[in-house]
């Protein structure tokens, strides 16, 4: 799974990276981005961690996040999987994520 944190960032702050990232084709330096097949996070001191999961606001004591692979079926054709020659339906396996 891609995992992305955002630190937060003054009004400022964001205004300078913004300019930066888009003239100068910098990294945004308060974004990080990982890959994982599992994700643990607990908050301090009995702090609830608050997250998006997939655009809902959540807030948890401890967040237990991994991937089942091959769980999910999908339906498609050839223009669905590059490189794929198989004729339209043909039924693919992929990751859940």
């Amino acid at each position: 799974m891609e995992i992305t944190i955002v630190e937060p960032l003054s009004g400022i702050d964001a205004i300078v990276e913004t300019v930066a990232r888009r003239l100068l084709y910098r990294e945004m330096s308060h974004v990080t981005e990982l890959k994982a097949d599992r994700l643990e996070i607990a908050g301090l001191d009995d702090t609830p961690v608050t997250f998006s999961l997939d655009g809902e606001i959540q807030s948890e004591e401890t967040v237990r996040i991994s991937v089942r692979p091959r769980a999910l079926s999908v339906r498609g054709g050839t223009n669905t999987f590059p490189g794929s020659t198989e004729g339209s339906g043909e039924r693919r396996e992929r990751a859940a994520g």
